[in-house]
C-alpha cells in the first residue's frame, strides 16, 4: 500500500520523472532556452505578449497530455495487475 499512499499524499509524481535521459533533457532543454531568449531579444511587446500566452496554451495541452499518459499507463498496470492475479489462483 505505500505506493499508493504516496501517489495519494502527493510523495511520487510521475508527471515530474523524467524517462529520457537527463544529459540528453538537459541539451535539449539549454537549446530551447537559448533560442527562446534570441528570438524574444526581436519581439515587439505586443509579439511578446502573444508568445507568452501561446506558452500557456501550449503548457496546458502538455499538462493535459501527461494527465492522460499516466491514466492510460495506470489503467494498464491495473489491468495486468488483475490479469495475474487471477491467473495465479486458477
Amino acid at each position: 500500500m505505500k505506493t499508493i499512499e504516496d501517489l495519494y499524499y502527493g510523495n511520487k509524481i510521475p508527471s515530474e520523472t523524467h524517462i529520457v535521459r537527463r544529459k540528453q533533457w538537459k541539451r535539449l532543454f539549454r537549446q530551447s532556452a537559448v533560442l527562446e531568449r534570441e528570438l524574444w531579444h526581436t519581439m515587439t511587446r505586443e509579439q511578446k505578449k502573444q508568445y507568452e500566452a501561446c506558452c500557456e496554451k501550449c503548457t496546458e495541452a502538455h499538462d493535459l497530455e501527461l494527465l492522460d499518459s499516466f491514466t492510460k499507463g495506470f489503467c494498464l498496470g491495473m489491468r495486468l495487475t488483475l490479469e495475474g492475479v487471477f491467473s495465479f489462483k486458477k
